[in-house]
């Protein structure tokens, strides 16, 4: 059995209590002992205590061992303040350093060694044991109370830790749904910019010998269409800048900008048809920009595949519903001006409908296609869909 090593404060408590035992009984006038016995029994109460934390049933043991010897030997334990103040600090150690059982079995021993203690003396009534047995057990309270306290600061401390581990956590994660967040609008902005530039270009390219001035519109067109997308490159991007930089926190695209979207795609050849049904009403913001860039997504779709043909939008508008419905006649042949298809456009606008809690349905209608999404007016998004959308 190895035995526990004594920590640096019992030891340094030890020692005083040592001197302060030895001091007594060297002085004490109800000594009875010689000297040297007597001081012999202090040096081993005093070095009980040294391990009063760390192996307190041990050292109640030698305590009650050289107290018995004590008062054999004819010098009267309970005579002797130092001796008192050691089975208090005992009782209070055994209190706070053992589990439930053992430590209400350590209690029961103090008791013990008490009565048998004054059972030793001459004269002693049950007074005499009453007293220091409810001053031991009120210092043996107390160390239950430490006990306790100490593991609750234990248990908020490792809380603590937890909590901070799952805050470290969902940073990471919300710094990654922020990711596909950019990730996401760069897509939206970059293909619909990036489609009207390629059909203003070719349009310029093909009217340049006998239409200049449309040629120089057109290419007006791409330039303007070109700064708009960079202007909104940059205010997403600006989002990544390190922390304490100033950052281009633009208002997002909403339907009040739908005009300007429609006009760039006229400007771009497309014909394209706005209805309007119903009385329009406040929309909630994530779901103003999810229908905002279906209609994005529409009209680059029919860029794409329709080139400069026909398109029609149409906003419905109810108390509790917004139904977006973009349509487009598909061109025969490959896609228009070389643009390419098979895109994660449609993915990205299943998915943002689904995150407002809305519905999408997306298809072939005879030569056409035809993009219907409806949307809750007042459904607002959800933590996990304010960080995706």
């Amino acid at each position: 059995m190895t035995i526990p090593r004594p920590r640096p404060f019992d030891l340094a408590l030890a020692a005083a209590l040592g001197v302060l035992i030895e001091l007594e009984l060297a002085l004490s006038s109800v000594r009875d002992t010689p000297l040297l016995a007597a001081l012999l029994l202090g040096a081993v109460f005093a070095l009980a205590m040294a391990w009063r934390s760390t192996a307190p049933l041990a050292a109640l043991g030698a305590t009650a061992a050289t107290a018995v010897a004590l008062a054999v030997a004819g010098t009267p334990p309970e005579e002797l303040a130092s001796t008192s103040i050691l089975v208090a600090i005992l009782s209070f150690a055994i209190g706070a350093h053992l589990p439930r059982r053992r430590a209400q079995a350590g209690l029961v021993g103090v008791g013990a060694l008490v009565a048998g203690v004054t059972a030793l003396g001459p004269n002693q009534t049950v007074g005499d044991v009453i007293f220091p047995v409810v001053l031991f057990s009120g210092c043996w309270a107390l160390g239950r109370v430490g006990r306790g306290r100490a593991r609750l600061t234990a248990e908020l401390h490792a809380r603590t830790e937890q909590l901070e581990r799952e805050r470290v956590e969902r940073e990471r994660d919300a710094v990654a749904r922020e990711r596909v967040r950019i990730a996401r609008e760069l897509h939206d902005v970059v293909a619909h910019s990036v489609s009207v530039m390629v059909v203003q270009a070719g349009a310029a390219r093909s009217v340049l010998d006998r239409d200049p001035d449309a040629s120089v519109r057109a290419l007006g067109a791409v330039e303007g269409t070109g700064r708009e997308a960079l202007t909104e490159m940059r205010r997403l991007l600006g989002i990544l800048r390190p922390a304490g930089e100033d950052a281009d926190h633009s208002p997002q695209p909403s339907l009040d900008r739908l005009g300007a979207l429609i006009a760039r795609s006229r400007d771009a050849g497309l014909d394209v048809e706005l209805h309007v049904e119903g009385r329009a009403g406040p929309l909630a913001p994530g779901v103003d920009l999810t229908a905002f860039r279906l209609v994005q997504e529409g009209l680059t779709n029919a860029l794409k595949h329709g080139g400069r043909g026909r398109a029609r939008v149409v906003l419905r508008w109810s108390p509790e519903v917004l139904e977006v419905e973009v349509a487009n006649r598909v061109a025969d042949g490959p896609s228009a001006h070389g643009l390419a298809s098979g895109g994660q456009g449609l993915i990205g606008m299943r998915e943002r409908v689904a995150l407002c809690g809305g519905e999408l349905r997306a298809g072939p209608i005879g030569r056409g296609f035809v993009v219907r999404a409806r949307l809750p007016r007042e459904r607002g998004f959800s933590s996990r869909a304010r960080a995706a959308a």
